[in-house]
């Protein structure tokens, strides 16, 4: 009996060994998926598929794949001419690229992005300049193990930038690695630099070190005087009427809101005052154009929209506030002339000031009619050589919006003569 239940023992130990070795090669439970069941099928119809582990070696071969070189362009610089530059003013940068990896030769593609402060003014080697695909600078080469390759490009910075504080510039190199023809790596460089105000000229200089100019001088007039006149029109009127009433007894006085309304009044009439002065600057300006100003021909260089955004603030159903923000298209262009014996570069608008529009149509029918590399009669300012316009004309925008405030303010000036006088 003993001898009976040990060889069941040992058959039932072999029936499981078996069990558990078909399971192994081959599992069809539920508990696979349909994958790994067609993978089964394949092997046992196909014998020729070994049935073995790969090789460490084989292992190795895989996992590794081509050699990383980012670094082989790591040498490369931009370099600026100057750590700052004044608004309206050119800077040259320098692009090195050099190339220190093992293939004997490499086909690179060279990017630089122009900043948004700035337009183009020249590039060594000369490109085709495209405004279509971002405004960027693209050349294709071919360098070596060792070799260095030289850009140099001329940027001119826009009227106005020097509130942005920083200029960023950037260039990248791009090409494909090996075996990987599909991917494109890149390497990229930055520069900053930074954008000064244009020298002005100083009256007097605080001792806080702050300096006073015509701007500043304008400015202080205004805040001393407005009010001063705000307060001295009303109470002019106010003294010469009380004795003409006192005299004449029958007139019926002037109530206390009459009188207390002509504060608003005034208040309107010395900023129509602000406008007219306004108006008037920019009606000398325009008048010099057409008596001062001196014909050349200037070279187009660039040209291009600068986006300025403008915020208004309402008042929201809830109780916060909402702020909408209008993004205004400004034409701009950069131009080459000589001026006595000297060859000026300046940035500046085609046309005379003129209101700003939201609708980009306007600006690209503007510089629609010009184009990069040709020749264009144009004016500059002999007092200020870098002030020039590609066509005179006037100011008509800031007319239209100072019309409203010089009706305002013929009525009003009109009102307070007939009051003072009685």
């Amino acid at each position: 009996m003993i001898v009976s239940r040990t060889d069941d023992r040992h058959r039932l130990r072999r029936r499981l060994g078996r069990q558990k070795q078909s399971a192994l090669i081959c599992p069809l439970n539920r508990g696979f998926s349909p994958l790994f069941v067609l993978m089964c099928l394949l092997m046992v119809s196909h014998p020729s598929i070994p049935l073995q582990a790969f090789a460490a070696t084989d292992v190795k071969q895989t996992s590794e794949g081509p050699r990383d070189e980012r670094g082989a362009f790591a040498g490369s610089q931009l370099i600026p001419a100057t750590d700052e530059v004044v608004e309206g003013k050119t800077i040259t940068y320098t692009l090195n690229v050099r190339y220190n990896g093992t293939e004997p030769l490499r086909s690179i593609t060279v990017v630089y992005r122009l900043p948004d402060p700035v337009m183009l003014v020249s590039s060594s080697p000369p490109i085709e300049f495209d405004e279509e695909h971002q405004r960027e600078l693209t050349w294709k080469e071919e360098i070596g193990p060792g070799q260095q390759l030289r850009f140099t490009f001329a940027v001119i910075t826009v009227p106005e930038s020097a509130s942005r504080g920083v200029m960023i510039a950037s260039a990248g190199i791009l090409w494909r690695p090996l075996e990987r023809e599909w991917e494109v790596e890149s390497h990229w460089l930055q520069s900053e630099t930074k954008i000064r105000s244009r020298p002005r000229r100083i009256l007097y200089t605080l001792p806080n070190g702050i300096g006073i100019g015509n701007v500043e001088l304008v400015l202080t007039a205004y805040l001393v005087l407005g009010p001063v006149l705000i307060l001295l029109i009303p109470t002019m009127i106010l003294r010469r009427e009380k004795p003409r009433a006192s005299r004449h007894k029958g007139e019926r006085p002037r109530t206390k809101m009459g009188r207390l309304f002509l504060f608003p009044m005034s208040f309107a009439f010395v900023f129509a005052l602000g406008i007219a002065h306004l108006m008037g600057s920019i009606a000398l300006d325009d008048i010099r154009r057409f008596v001062a100003y001196e014909k050349t021909s200037c070279i187009l260089l660039d040209k291009r929209i600068i986006l300025e955004e403008g915020r208004s603030t309402s008042r929201a159903p809830g109780p916060g506030r909402l702020t909408h923000t209008t993004v205004y298209n400004e034409p701009l262009v950069a131009v080459s002339y000589p001026v006595r014996g000297r060859q000026i570069v300046a940035a500046g608008m085609p046309r005379p000031t003129s209101l700003l529009s939201p609708l980009d149509k306007y600006a690209l029918r503007e510089l629609a009619q010009y184009e990069r590399g040709r020749a264009y009669p144009c004016w500059y300012d002999p007092m200020h050589p870098e002030t020039f316009v590609l066509a005179r004309g006037i100011s008509w925008g800031w007319y239209l919006l100072g019309i409203g405030p010089m009706i305002l303010l013929f009525f009003l000036g009109r009102y307070f003569l007939i009051r003072l006088k009685g």
